[in-house]
């Protein structure tokens, strides 16, 4: 059963769609259409459990309206920029996309993220150095000072 069969033009779509997700016919009531045709010749199908819309992300999150009160919220947090940076990037983070036909858009590969720092560039003392080295175990490489952390996207 739809929330609404009508949306009024002056409502607030910032609550409407918030935050990123999937395509829902019954907030977004616009005649979209998208995937193949079984018959040659005729439309695609319906929003309606239209699986293709599903799999797709969109981005109705991101109007201006949406950027602007975003920005707002942020703007007490924000600090000026550093004229200059002296500062070296010493963490490398490694993350992979995917294009693959499949059921859905999101491969179980992307997920994963390895972050690699050299212990040395972290400017610990010796006792910190210890310390951070006996927490992290296996994901330290002693030959090359190097620590190494794995995991999963939420």
């Amino acid at each position: 059963m739809p929330q609404r069969t009508v949306r009024h033009l002056h409502e607030e779509w910032t609550n409407v769609w918030p935050v990123a997700r999937s395509f829902d016919h019954q907030l977004v009531q616009l005649p979209l259409r998208m995937g193949r045709a079984n018959i040659p010749g005729m439309m695609p199908p319906r929003a309606l459990n239209n699986a293709e819309l599903a799999k797709i992300p969109n981005f109705f999150h991101l109007t201006p309206s949406h950027i602007v009160k975003h920005c707002k919220a942020l703007k007490d947090l924000l600090t000026p920029f550093p004229e200059q940076l002296d500062v070296d990037r010493i963490l490398r983070i490694q993350t992979r996309s995917y294009i693959f036909p499949g059921a859905t858009v999101r491969h179980p590969g992307a997920r994963k993220v390895k972050l690699q720092v050299y212990v040395k560039d972290l400017g610990l003392d010796e006792r910190a150095r210890n310390k951070l080295i006996m927490l992290a175990g296996s994901r330290y490489n002693e030959d090359r000072d190097e620590l190494t952390l794995v995991g999963d996207r939420p």
